[in-house]
C-alpha cells in the first residue's frame, strides 16, 4: 500500500500464478524421453518416432532449449553433436 501524503492511497495487488517451470506439455515430455533415450536422433528421425511435424520438433526444442530455464542444451556441430537432457525426469510433471 502506497500513502501520498493523507491525500489518497491505492493498494496494488499481484494475483496471477506464475508458471511451475518444470511442467511441460505431453509433447515436450515425448520429446525430451526420445532425447534422453537417444542423445544423438536427429529431428527428422524424432518427428517420425513421434508422428509429429518436423516444425513442430524445431518448436519444442527451441521452447525447451530456450526457454527461462533450459531443459536441453546442444553440445558439438549440427552434424556431429548430440542433444543433453538437463532436468531429471522423474521429477517433471506434465500440465495435463
Amino acid at each position: 500500500m502506497q500513502d501520498f501524503h493523507g491525500d489518497f492511497r491505492i493498494s496494488l495487488s499481484w494475483n496471477k500464478k506464475l508458471p511451475n517451470p518444470t511442467q511441460y506439455s505431453e509433447k515436450e515430455l515425448l520429446i525430451l524421453q526420445a532425447l534422453k533415450n537417444n542423445p544423438y536422433i536427429t529431428q527428422g528421425e524424432m518427428a517420425q518416432s513421434l508422428g509429429m511435424d518436423t516444425n513442430q520438433i524445431k518448436y519444442y526444442l527451441n521452447k525447451l532449449k530456450n526457454g527461462s530455464n533450459p531443459a536441453i542444451r546442444h553440445i558439438g556441430t549440427t552434424r556431429n553433436g548430440y542433444w543433453e537432457v538437463l532436468k531429471n525426469l522423474d521429477k517433471i510433471t506434465s500440465k495435463n
